[in-house]
């Protein structure tokens, strides 16, 4: 998936990636009662399954920091 496939409306119920050592992550939107939105991220390690609800604020901050760590460990092309 690209990064502009993540900016398509509702499109995060179909984000998902094959990691290393045989896991997957995917990411949807969740909403609480209270209206509060969420971003889900599922991780799935075999039969092992971790779920995040992760608020939007510290959403924004991982993915800032993800992208910065990306671009300092990416092979150059």
């Amino acid at each position: 998936m690209s990064g502009s496939d993540l900016l398509a409306p509702g499109v995060l119920a179909n984000a998902h990636w094959y990691l290393a050592d045989e896991k997957q992550a995917s990411f949807k939107q969740s909403e609480y009662e209270n209206g509060m939105q969420m971003l889900r991220m599922t991780v799935k390690e075999g039969t092992r399954i971790t779920i995040f609800d992760i608020h939007p604020q510290a959403a924004k901050e991982m993915g800032e920091a993800m992208i910065k760590w990306a671009g300092e460990n990416m092979p150059d092309e």
